[in-house]
C-alpha cells in the first residue's frame, strides 16, 4: 500500500514538473547572440568621417559600432533600464574607451530612440536580429532599401507607413520574427545603387525619420509593388521579404513557442510512460516470484527469558 502510495505521488511531482517547464517554455524566448554590457554613443566629433564599412558616418542614421560583430549585421539594443530598444546596423568599429565594459558604440539618433543621450551611457542588451550580407560572387547585383523604423507594435508601422506612402510608392512593411519575437520594419526600395539610397536617407532625415542603408542579399528578390490603401497595405505587405531569422547563434529550425510547448509535453509523457512500466516490472517480478511475495521479516532474537531453565520468565 505505501508502495502504490509512493509511485502515485512520484507521477503527480511528475506531471507537475512537465506542465511547470511547459508554461515556462511558453512564455519564455532565449536571445541569439545576446550580450550585455554598457552602451555609450558618439556624434558631432566623428560626424561626415568615413567608417570601417567605408561608409559616411551620420550621427542622424540608425548605426553604431561593434568590435566583433560583421559588418552589416543589424542588431536590437534595449535600454536596461527603460526597456526600451531599436534596431540599429553595426558599420562601424568600436568602443575603444573602457572596452572592459562597453560592448556598443550609438549613433546620436539611436542613443535618442532608447534614452540614452542625456546620460551618455547606460546598460543595454545587445542581441543579433539578422546577419549581414554575404559577399558578392561575380553576377551578382547588390540591391540597396532605406528601414524608416522597426516596431514592436502593428500601429506604430501602420503610421509610419501610412506617412510615406503617399510620397514613397516604394514603402512597404515586412514581418520577421526576432530573438524576442515578432517585430515590423518599414523599409523603402529596392534600389539599384547605393548612391540612390543614400539620396532618399538623407531626404528622411531632412523630414525627422532616423533611417540606415540596408544592403540586400544578393539573391533576395525585389518587394513587389501593393497599391492599397491603410490597414489592408499593411497586411499585404507585412509577409513580403525573408523572415526568418537565422544566426550563428540559433538553430536553422525555427521553433515557435507552440513547438516549444509540445516538446516539454512529449518529455512528460515520456517520463510518466517510463515510470509506469518500471512500476509495472516490479509487480510482475512479485507476481512470478512467490518466495519474493510472501517474504516475511526474519524474527529478531529471542528474548532471554525464553533460555531460561523451564521455560519460565526469570524473576
Amino acid at each position: 500500500m505505501a508502495r502504490t502510495r509512493w509511485w502515485s505521488m512520484m507521477l503527480v511531482v511528475c506531471h507537475l514538473l512537465g506542465l511547470f517547464t511547459a508554461l515556462v517554455a511558453a512564455h519564455t524566448q532565449i536571445p541569439a547572440r545576446a550580450q550585455v554590457g554598457w552602451a555609450s554613443w558618439y556624434g558631432p566629433g566623428f560626424h561626415g568621417r568615413e567608417t570601417a564599412s567605408g561608409e559616411r558616418f551620420s550621427m542622424h542614421e540608425l548605426t553604431a559600432a561593434h568590435r566583433t560583430l560583421p559588418l552589416g549585421t543589424k542588431v536590437l539594443v534595449q535600454n536596461l533600464q527603460t526597456e526600451a530598444q531599436i534596431e540599429v546596423k553595426i558599420n562601424d568599429r568600436g568602443p575603444y574607451v573602457d572596452p572592459q565594459h562597453r560592448i556598443i558604440d550609438l549613433s546620436r539618433a539611436a542613443a535618442d530612440g532608447i534614452g540614452l543621450r542625456e546620460r551618455g551611457v547606460g546598460p543595454v542588451r545587445v542581441m543579433v536580429s539578422e546577419e549581414g550580407p554575404a559577399l558578392q560572387t561575380p553576377g551578382e547585383t547588390a540591391l540597396y532599401e532605406v528601414q524608416v523604423g522597426a516596431f514592436l507594435k502593428r500601429a506604430q508601422a501602420a503610421e509610419v507607413l501610412e506617412q510615406l506612402w503617399q510620397r514613397y510608392p516604394a514603402a512597404y512593411v515586412i514581418t520577421r520574427e526576432g530573438p524576442v519575437g515578432r517585430y515590423y520594419r518599414v523599409r523603402l526600395g529596392p534600389f539599384e545603387t547605393q548612391a540612390q539610397a543614400q539620396q532618399l536617407a538623407s531626404i528622411l532625415r531632412q523630414e525627422g525619420y532616423a533611417v540606415f542603408v540596408d544592403a540586400l542579399a544578393p539573391r533576395s528578390p525585389p518587394a513587389p509593388y501593393l497599391s492599397l490603401a491603410g490597414e489592408k497595405r499593411l497586411r499585404a505587405t507585412e509577409g513580403v521579404g525573408d523572415g526568418t531569422v537565422n544566426t550563428a547563434g540559433t538553430s536553422p529550425i525555427p521553433l515557435s513557442r507552440t513547438h516549444i510547448s509540445i516538446m516539454a509535453f512529449m518529455v512528460l509523457g515520456g517520463a510518466s510512460s517510463l515510470l509506469i512500466w518500471t512500476r509495472h516490472l516490479l509487480v510482475s517480478a512479485q507476481r512470478r516470484n512467490p518466495l519474493c511475495a510472501n517474504a516475511r521479516p526474519l524474527p529478531g532474537p529471542a528474548p532471554l527469558w525464553l533460555h531460561a531453565s523451564e521455560g519460565r520468565r526469570p524473576s
